[in-house]
């Protein structure tokens, strides 16, 4: 039996940094019967794990016990983090990881990850909870954190799968699961929220210390500035909004507990991707008044980050200086999702916003698939034809759209279209993780079946490759496959 020491070697920093009010140290609940369903070779690798080869019976049995909370690992010090947060903008004093642990972190090319156990079951936080996970949930974790990574987004992601054979009851009986997430880390609004609201500004002032030395080392290691970090975050999460909106995924729940200060895209449990465009779309079952709806995502992280400047301004004595860092969030989102909506028409400077308006218009009048439109622009650009979408108002967007083209490029090249589009593909993916195939993936693993999810897996992987045998990924559902609704499973 080969050694878990020679596989793995967790760092324990914010055990060691903080007191015991900033978390609860916990076992992770035992799962005997567990079965790895799941093991993410990539991540595993990207984060040197091990060098030697993983599909090695004995090291998966090492993962299995480890990532189900069979064993702890020697250098683990397994913690339930404590946080508060804005709850569908009702604030709760305490929340906190109320069925996750954290086992520890590794240190991979000089960057620090968390590793943590979630499903494992209850803390001290659970608030009456079981601290368990159903495995739908689990799957949909899985494939959307792999969806997001490999369209460029910055997220979380699941190194392990297991199954727990232990039953989680909750509207029905469900199959329980428990994953490994790794993340930037698991410092969130929330965190700041906890002790903002018990008024402890050493708290404030020790998470700040962390955050900058962990996340934002380059340009605070000698000031260490509350300005400076302000500033880092709120252009952190501008780029991570302006990437989820470019790429139409509707996180589900955006309250301040789920924003992670590193920028990472956490806690996406009730998402989805667009299908058709619609500016007013909501997937969550639990978000009835689409406060988190797809055209609401950008105020709302302004929102959340108006929380945390407040939660700021108890050490930092120029409040008004965090306001206007907090102003600069539209313009950084603005310029940020300008550069790629340009890409994703094929220009390389940037471009007018009413000609996105005027497409996402057409797109929403007309009830077309959001990424498949795009994605068939490049054809229509090559026929020079507008042939994707039967409508005159699209005729006169694509004559305008052309004509803009033809300002930034030579067309008197006969080339110049296929280098266009050339450059489009790259930018408009033709697979996503669409929600009727994930469903039918989680379908299919609730009956023990999880080659669909391996084969979906593999297909994401590349996301900007035009394959036709991938057709079945990349074509929308048909009006009985649509998918109305998403659950969290908590």
């Amino acid at each position: 039996m080969i050694s878990s020491k020679k596989m793995l070697n967790f760092k324990n920093s914010f055990h060691d940094q903080f007191s015991s009010d900033f978390y609860q140290k916990i076992a992770p609940k035992n799962f005997p019967k567990a079965d790895l369903v799941h093991f993410n070779n990539e991540l595993a690798q990207e984060l040197n794990f091990v060098k030697k080869d993983l599909k090695k019976s004995e090291i998966k049995e090492i993962y299995k016990q480890i990532f189900s909370g069979q064993k702890i690992h020697a250098t683990s010090i397994p913690i339930a983090l404590a946080y508060a947060g804005h709850q569908f903008g009702n604030f709760v004093p305490q929340l906190g990881d109320g069925r996750a642990v954290l086992l520890g972190e590794i240190i991979s090319d000089s960057q620090r990850f968390d590793v943590q156990l979630k499903g494992s079951g209850p803390t001290k936080f659970s608030r009456n909870g079981d601290g368990l996970m159903t495995l739908s949930s689990a799957i949909r974790e899985l494939i959307i954190g792999e969806a997001l990574h490999y369209l460029q987004i910055p997220a979380t992601r699941i190194l392990t799968l297991c199954l727990t054979n232990e039953p989680v009851y909750r509207q029905e009986i469900n199959m329980g699961a428990v994953i490994s997430r790794v993340a930037k880390s698991h410092i969130r609004v929330g965190t700041f929220e906890y002790f903002a609201s018990k008024g402890n500004k050493i708290a404030i002032q020790q998470l700040c210390d962390y955050v900058i030395n962990r996340h934002f080392p380059q340009e605070n290691s000698s000031s260490k500035s509350i300005t400076k970090l302000f500033s880092d975050i709120v252009f952190t999460q501008a780029n991570l909004i302006a990437k989820l909106q470019a790429n139409g995924f509707i996180h589900g729940v955006m309250n301040s507990d789920n924003m992670a200060i590193s920028g990472q895209a956490i806690d996406f449990g009730p998402c989805a991707f667009l299908d058709e465009y619609d500016s007013k779309k909501v997937f969550s079952a639990i978000d009835r008044n689409g406060r988190y709806a797809y055209e609401n995502q950008i105020k709302i992280a302004q929102w959340n980050l108006w929380i945390l400047a407040n939660c700021l301004s108890l050490i930092h004595q120029n409040s008004q200086e965090l306001l206007e860092i907090l102003d600069l969030f539209q313009q950084k989102f603005d310029e940020n999702y300008l550069k790629i909506m340009a890409k994703k028409l094929g220009f390389e400077k940037q471009i007018p916003q009413k000609l996105i308006a005027d497409f996402l218009k057409i797109l929403q009048q007309k009830n077309c698939d959001y990424h498949q439109s795009f994605f068939n622009l490049s054809d229509d650009l090559l026929q020079q034809e507008p042939l994707a979408i039967k409508d005159e108002e699209y005729r006169k967007w694509f004559s305008s759209w052309r004509d803009l083209l033809q300002q930034e490029y030579d067309f008197s090249d006969k080339n110049i279209l296929p280098k266009i589009a050339k450059k489009m593909r790259k930018n408009n993916p033709y697979i996503i993780a669409r929600n009727h195939i994930v469903q039918e993936v989680i379908d299919a693993g609730n009956n023990l079946d999880f080659q669909p999810l391996e084969n979906f897996l593999k297909v994401l992987k590349k996301p900007f490759n035009y394959y036709k045998k991938n057709i079945f990924y990349h074509t929308p559902p048909t009006k009985e496959k649509r998918v109305l609704q998403t659950f969290c499973g908590t």
